[in-house]
């Protein structure tokens, strides 16, 4: 089995395009995504325009600071010593600056978590 380096690191707004495409890809796997999109098989230049949207209001400077999101990389297919986004992490972080109850695993949520084949 091929050894392949991945690497994890925060997002940034230049990343928005990359993260949409794996959001895009990965979230019809998940029921939820029918409740959330019932017409993206109708119109999914819709869908992908409202993802987008999303998380461009996440990642743009003075954005909405309630998220926290992260991507890994690989090496790409078509040139090895370029990387590519092949999954998205989405932390709820509304919490972070509030007391917690005693006995809360973390004072950090995992929010949501997308990945794709690495043949995306």
């Amino acid at each position: 089995m091929k050894r392949i380096a991945l690497r994890v690191r925060p997002a940034k707004i230049d990343d928005v395009d990359a993260i949409t495409d794996v959001v895009c890809t990965a979230m019809p796997q998940d029921p939820q995504w029918d409740y959330r999109m019932p017409w993206r098989k109708i119109h999914p230049e819709d869908t992908r325009r409202c993802t987008r949207r999303e998380y461009e209001n996440i990642l743009k400077p003075g954005g909405e600071q309630n998220h926290l999101v992260n991507v890994i990389e690989a090496p790409a297919d078509e040139d090895r010593s370029k990387q590519k986004i092949i999954a998205v992490a989405v932390w709820d972080i509304t919490f972070v600056h509030y007391a917690l109850p005693e006995g809360m695993l973390s004072r950090h949520q995992l929010f949501c978590c997308f990945a794709v084949p690495l043949g995306f």
